[in-house]
């Protein structure tokens, strides 16, 4: 049935390109996160900081927390 068929084909189409957006991804966006991951760690560690957390993740103890989104920005230029 031809309705069958190009249906198979839409859902095939679609598989191939979720694959190739995964790959893409993979490609380009893995080695930046890995990137930006290995900075905040040597942000943590030059500052001596126990950890560093997402803004708006700390629920309490904020009168202690400092950004140092500036100081990771830097490391990333």
């Amino acid at each position: 049935d031809e309705m069958n068929t190009l249906s198979k084909e839409r859902q095939n189409l679609g598989r191939e390109l979720a694959q190739n957006l995964s790959k893409l991804e993979n490609k380009l966006i893995v080695p930046i996160e890995k990137d930006v991951v290995s900075k905040v760690e040597q942000v943590r560690k030059d500052k001596g900081l126990d950890c560093i957390v997402v803004q708006g993740a700390i629920i309490s103890g904020t009168e202690n927390a400092t950004d140092e989104t500036e100081a990771v920005k830097a490391l990333l230029k």
